[in-house]
């Protein structure tokens, strides 16, 4: 709960800029402190994405989940003026109502990023420049920087940020290290598990079969029930939906895992009716 106050200032022959005066609060490690964030992705700015941003902060979150699509800069490195927007955005509107704090943000990679999925970090300008998503991150070249990160918060949650194919496969390196991390303290026994990705696992639109949803699904899907993942977050297919609680890909009334999504913070939906699917509980564009 300590609050710190920054400024961002650059020197250079003939130059000095200084940045207005913001803050942030770093939240409570307390076990009973009860904390609350929101989840968002794909961007696009219009009246909707204000309006959604507006009524977002107004809940005093403790963090944001941006969960890809951010900029839809499709990894072009002449299109940073999209960057230079949504940043703006961030940087003004995600600030709390009561005392202007700027709300901390868990950023995951989207496949407009990149400009398509099951490509490399070298096809992706910006993202990883502007978002060291942990300390570690830091100290490592942008495009060394791993797409997928962990955090804890307080004593009583974890968040599980995956890459969805975009740049990191399903498995291999990013499964090999997040599996690692929950088996350790202070991972291992975290009362609340959440994870979030860009590509839908169980779509409310696109297809069941699409090969990044298959593959995720047989990936991870197990993971999450040996682990007990409580509830995931997914975006990309710019609809609301909640699903029924699943375990193994079958509807459960315990022991499984709820689904939410898919993305649509601004961006105009697709009206088009679609199949029946059984694991949805709920679905509106």
């Amino acid at each position: 709960n300590t609050t710190y106050y920054f400024s961002v200032r650059i020197y250079a022959t003939g130059i000095k800029i200084v940045s207005q005066e913001k803050l942030f609060r770093i939240f409570s490690d307390a076990e009973t402190d009860s904390i609350s964030f929101a989840v968002g992705g794909d961007i696009q700015l219009n009246h909707d994405a204000y309006a959604l941003t507006k009524y977002a902060v107004a809940t005093e979150p403790t963090f944001i989940i941006v969960g890809g699509d951010i900029a839809y800069a499709e990894g072009v490195p002449s299109c940073y003026s999209r960057w230079d927007k949504v940043l703006s955005h961030i940087t003004v509107n995600f600030t709390t109502p009561s005392d202007g704090r700027l709300v901390p943000i868990i950023p995951v990679i989207g496949n407009h990023e990149a400009g398509g999925f099951e490509l490399s970090s070298s096809n992706v300008p910006f993202y990883f420049e502007y978002f060291p998503a942990q300390i570690r991150d830091q100290e490592i070249s942008p495009h060394d920087r791993p797409s997928y990160h962990i955090h804890q918060i307080a004593n009583h949650t974890m968040i599980t940020v995956l890459d969805s194919h975009v740049v990191t496969s399903w498995g291999g390196e990013q499964q090999d290290y997040i599996l690692n991390k929950w088996n350790q303290a202070p991972y291992l026994g975290m009362k609340n598990r959440i994870l979030t990705y860009h590509a839908p696992l169980y779509p409310s639109t696109s297809a069941y079969q699409e090969s990044i949803a298959e593959e995720g699904r047989d990936t991870w899907v197990p993971y999450f029930d040996e682990y007990g993942v409580d509830c995931a977050f997914e975006h990309h297919d710019h609809y609301f939906k909640a699903s029924h609680m699943l375990r193994n890909s079958e509807v459960v009334n315990e022991g499984g895992t709820y689904y939410f999504g898919d993305g649509s913070w601004g961006l105009l939906y697709d009206l088009q009716m679609v199949d029946d699917r059984p694991y949805l509980d709920q679905r509106f564009p």
